[in-house]
């Protein structure tokens, strides 16, 4: 998916609305985790490659209903940190793939 995926809406500590859906390839199931700020830059120390950040990994959700172009993610076991507050909003974004 080529669409940078955002929290478009809190819906309570536990759900949210992402701001894609079906239009987008988004499934029931789906998984994505919410990263906070991205994180420090980690270089291969012999080749100097760029080998991916550490990010700050606020939680994993689970995409419950999807709609054309949204969808609504619940939480797999925990409340959402910081999703009392709508200020989040602005630093946080999404990535999805298989996570287990």
């Amino acid at each position: 998916m080529s669409k940078e995926m955002r929290i478009a809406k809190i819906i309570d500590t536990t759900s949210v609305v992402i701001n894609a859906g079906e239009d987008d390839g988004i499934k029931k199931g789906d998984k994505f985790q919410i990263i906070g700020k991205k994180g420090v830059e980690v270089l291969d120390p012999e080749t100097g490659d760029f080998l991916g950040t550490l990010d700050d990994l606020k939680a994993t959700i689970i995409a419950n209903t999807v709609y054309p172009h949204m969808t609504i993610a619940e939480s797999e076991k925990h409340k959402i940190p910081g999703m009392g507050n709508p200020s989040t909003l602005a630093s946080t974004a999404l990535t999805q793939g298989m996570f287990q």
